[in-house]
């Protein structure tokens, strides 16, 4: 055959190619998640619309991709070729709807326009229509991946009515906290203020933002805890006098999860499509697991993790805690109780206390981990106690406990309430050591051994059988003395007793005796950058005063090793004394211990910082030892022994039964 012969043969095949209109049909090999995703593959999760909806719009001739780019022509046809009721219609006119709102919010640069608002309204309407009074119940198209796309169409649409709405009316006028029955105008639809589960954080004065999760990246968080359902997940960011809130010893975060649902009113599904009217309620996710919506009871979706996450990245603790070690932070001098939610009389309270150098932040995997149980989140709550890392321990201890107190008795006046019962303490490092200390008895031999008077010496055997007074007068501070009146501000240091509130306890990496490495150079270092507070500086002064006259090297000691690392050294006459105490009966606790090298005995092993030997406690419920660092608390192993031992403490409670 010629070539010219070959190429007419080769033209004449495609000609008839062209002239029969046959598609071009080919299999091919391929992934099970690429054919997963594009199942599932619709407006929100793509960018183009879903297969249902494309295949619709083909049969009605309309092109999927110009409706991509124009939706209101497509969705003026769709509703006169179609019957407007069927469940197939409804889930794509909410995708179409959808589509237009992100684009019109887009196009106006997130201006909250009438014209959006009402958009996004309409996609809601579409969606709700599906849901309740479509051709089939919702439990009919339970297994349906349709259903739940358009679920979430609602969901984005509510949460972007939530959203705009509240940027359109907040004002100097506006009211603090949301007032039901308020009537909202945007150009011909009526938003009406229904349920209202919102009250105005401790500590706070007004609503200053509302924050879509689903436009945040969160980093940081092992995982993400969300609870599927209706409704738009929401953040609630609230504000209060800066000052006010730098003084107060307690106040809750201000940032708090939210719920929120639009109810539109029509029996029949023409009134419902015909109405722009709609009701709009607020409700708490942590107090609210379903309600009735359209006469079906539903599940209330929540986000529990971006709360935290919010709070922890606005909070710049890891920059505080750094500066408050070396006291250059003068916005914390004494110890702050953060209350992580909204406080609840009715559940248990799970207390955090961070180590040195360390802050709230430390805690963001473990509180998020236990927001993340069902279990655990219905029956607690958290505190996080933030502290200046700088002042000794011997300070801390006691304004602790007394910020706790006081905590407690502000919330629960009558001390009756669940939240300020059976409380469990969590520390880790030296967190752990003064979680330890709110929990001991002091017999009498705490005086004279923290005052270097050993078992072995005729000053110790001179005051053993002598009562707590004359063991005073013995060491030459009478009673009547002006040496005994200003020892009271040393004596408060120097008296335990186990707080009433508190039920149980975890230490984790605590060095509850001491550790060699508070003494080593990089530590010696830092003690040298450090500056105290006035306030600690006069308070350790009066107690050196106070034994001046009877242990001039005492004094001496306080006033030379003053800050929280001396005191976490091995060495430290304070920890040498206090660990020597038993933690009161009664309060179950429980050790988790890490170990870095499991190379050697267990007893000569160490974190990298605290020995086992300082960390470990006889008589503990529990004792877990974990290959890892000094930062075990973040492990997930450690991790799911905290949530192993709340879980505990409600079986031995009896508050399971019939959960």
């Amino acid at each position: 055959m010629s070539v010219t012969n070959g190429f007419r043969l080769m033209a004449l095949c495609l000609a008839l190619v062209v002239l029969t209109g046959c598609a071009k049909i080919r299999v091919i090999d391929s992934r099970p998640q690429v054919e997963f995703a594009e199942r599932r593959s619709d407006y929100l999760m793509a960018g183009t619309f879903s297969a249902e909806t494309r295949s619709a719009l083909f049969a009605l001739g309309k092109d999927a991709d110009e409706c991509e780019s124009s939706p209101p022509d497509c969705m003026s046809k769709l509703r006169k070729l179609t019957d407007p009721g069927a469940d197939t219609t409804l889930a794509i006119l909410a995708e179409l709807s959808i589509a237009r709102a992100l684009q019109a919010e887009q196009e106006s640069r997130g201006s909250a326009s009438d014209e959006v608002i009402a958009y996004y309204l309409d996609a809601a309407r579409f969606a709700y229509a599906f849901l309740f009074l479509g051709d089939r119940p919702p439990g009919d198209r339970a297994l349906e991946n349709r259903q739940t796309q358009v679920r979430d169409y609602y969901n984005l649409a509510t949460e972007r009515v939530a959203v705009l709405a509240f940027q359109r009316t907040r004002g100097p006028n506006a009211p603090v906290v949301p007032v039901e029955g308020t009537v909202l105008g945007f150009g011909e639809w009526r938003i009406k203020l229904g349920q209202v589960d919102v009250r105005l954080p401790i500590g706070a004065e007004r609503l200053d933002s509302i924050i879509s999760p689903s436009r945040l990246q969160i980093r940081g968080l092992q995982n993400i805890y969300r609870k599927d359902g209706l409704g738009a997940e929401l953040v609630s960011v609230w504000t209060g006098d800066p000052m006010v809130q730098q003084e107060a010893r307690m106040r809750e975060i201000g940032v708090s999860a939210a719920t929120v649902l639009l109810e539109f009113e029509g029996d029949r599904l023409e009134d419902l499509l015909s109405r722009q009217e709609v009701s709009l309620r607020i409700l708490d996710p942590y107090a609210t697991r379903t309600t009735l919506v359209h006469g079906r009871d539903v599940r209330v979706a929540a986000n529990f993790s971006a709360p935290f996450a919010v709070w922890l990245a606005r909070g710049d603790f890891q920059r505080r805690a750094l500066l408050g070690t070396l006291g250059r932070d003068p916005s914390l001098t004494r110890p702050r109780v953060h209350l992580m939610q909204p406080y609840d009389p009715d559940r248990f309270t799970v207390v955090l206390l961070h180590g040195l150098a360390s802050g709230p932040k430390t805690w963001a995997n473990v509180a998020n981990e236990l927001f993340g149980d069902t279990i655990l989140r219905d029956y607690y709550q958290l505190w996080q106690v933030e502290y200046p890392t700088n002042v000794p321990i011997a300070i801390n201890h006691v304004d602790i406990r007394r910020a706790l107190e006081q905590t407690t008795a502000q919330l629960d006046p009558e001390r009756d309430a669940r939240a300020t019962r059976e409380m469990i303490l969590i520390g880790h490092s030296m967190g752990g050591v003064l979680a330890r200390l709110v929990i001991v008895e002091a017999d009498d031999d705490v005086w004279p051994e923290t005052l270097g008077i050993f078992l072995d010496s005729k000053r110790r055997a001179a005051l053993t059988p002598l009562d707590p007074d004359l063991q005073l007068e013995t060491l030459g501070i009478p009673p009547d003395s002006q040496w005994r009146a200003a020892l009271g501000p040393f004596e408060t240091y120097l008296q335990f007793e186990p707080l009433e509130s508190v039920g149980r306890a975890i230490f984790l990496a605590s060095p509850h005796a001491g550790t060699p490495f508070a003494g080593n150079w990089l530590s010696r270092m830092v003690i040298s950058l450090i500056l105290l507070p006035v306030d600690t500086l006069y308070r350790i002064a009066a107690a050196a005063d106070a034994v001046e006259a009877d242990a001039p090297e005492i004094a001496a000691s306080l006033r030379a090793n003053v800050t929280a690392i001396h005191q976490l050294n091995s060495s430290s006459l304070f920890l040498q004394g206090t660990s020597r105490l038993d933690i009161a009966p009664g309060i179950p606790y429980h050790s988790i211990i890490a170990r870095r090298n499991l190379r050697g005995p267990l007893e000569t092993s160490n974190d990298g910082v605290v020995p086992f030997t300082s960390a470990y406690l006889p008589g503990a419920t529990s004792t877990l030892v974990v290959n890892a660092g000094h930062g075990v608390h973040q492990m997930s192993e450690a991790i799911v022994e905290v949530r192993r031992i709340l879980h505990l403490h409600l079986e031995e409670l009896g508050v399971l039964e019939g959960y």
